[in-house]
């Protein structure tokens, strides 16, 4: 077996674990993890490291994902009401909202 090994399920563990795709990683007998980050550096990490961040990971995704709503609201809802559209009918045909000078009578 060679002394390290790159693969694309590493890469993967990565991106998951830190949210970057690295330059380049390298996994070693030992299952330390070699990555080295999109600024340049290198870092090394066992496996026990990567299953605890992976953990951190997890939990906080669980904490950031929203509520699950039972049904969604349908899209028709979000139009604006036809009452608010009149409005700026009225509010043109109107001299005094439009000028802000009083109309002549």
């Amino acid at each position: 077996m060679p002394e390290k090994v790159k693969n694309n399920q590493d890469k993967n563990l990565i991106k998951k674990c830190f949210g970057y795709e690295p330059l380049d990683w390298a996994r070693y007998k030992d299952g330390t993890l070699a990555v080295i980050n999109p600024d340049g550096q290198k870092h090394t990490y066992t496996v026990e490291e990567l299953n605890g961040i992976l953990e951190v990971s997890k939990a906080a995704t669980k904490r950031a994902a929203p509520p699950k709503k039972k049904s969604a609201a349908p899209a028709s809802a979000a139009k604006k009401p036809a009452a608010a559209a009149s409005s700026k009918k009225k509010s043109a045909a109107d001299p005094e909202k439009k000028s802000g000078t009083p109309a002549k009578k």
